[in-house]
This record gives C-alpha cells, structure tokens and sequence, in this order.
C-alpha cells in the first residue's frame, strides 16, 4: 500500500493518506489557493509525495522572502530542493 502526502510550504504537511484520490484532490484544492490571493496558501509551493518521493509539484509565487536581518526565508520546497529533513512539518502538523 503507497502513502500519499501533500505538503504546502508555510503550512506543513495537510494530507497523509493511503487513498491516492484524497490526496490528488488535497494537491489541486492547495494548489488553487496557492494561485488564488488572500490565503495562508496563497503564493506557496505545494508538493505531493508517493511513498516519499515528489510526483507532483506546483512552485508557488513566493520562492523566497527577505526579512528585515537581511536572512533569506526559503519555503517547503525549496527546503527539500537543498536536502534538509523536513520530517519537523509531520510533528509540527500532528502537534496542532
């Protein structure tokens, strides 16, 4: 049996599942947030995951995002695009 995931880039992780239309319907529904304005979602990646690798994949608007200290802020994508372990979004989603 495959795991789906779906990962949005300021939200974390929004679907896990083992039903591949639940998670393709999350992917689209994100995705349309993430072109729509007035979102958390808006502007964000958003990437769907089969058994830990990336099957689909939207690049949102905002690729990345300057603070006032002059540190980049990088989104989800971009995070796992560089090779760190973003295993922290799965506690974060279940610890809310």
């Amino acid at each position: 049996m495959k795991l789906y995931q779906v990962i949005v880039g300021n939200i974390g992780l929004v679907c896990n599942t083992c039903i591949r239309d639940v998670a393709i319907h999350t992917f689209k529904y994100y995705t349309q947030l993430s072109i729509d304005e007035g979102h958390r979602a808006t502007g964000e990646d958003v990437t769907l995951f089969t058994d830990g690798e990336v099957e689909e994949e939207w690049i949102g608007g905002l690729t990345r995002c300057p603070r006032l200290d002059g540190r980049l802020v990088y989104t989800m994508n971009q995070y796992i695009r560089l090779g760190f372990d973003i295993s922290f979004a799965a506690e974060l989603a279940n610890a809310g």
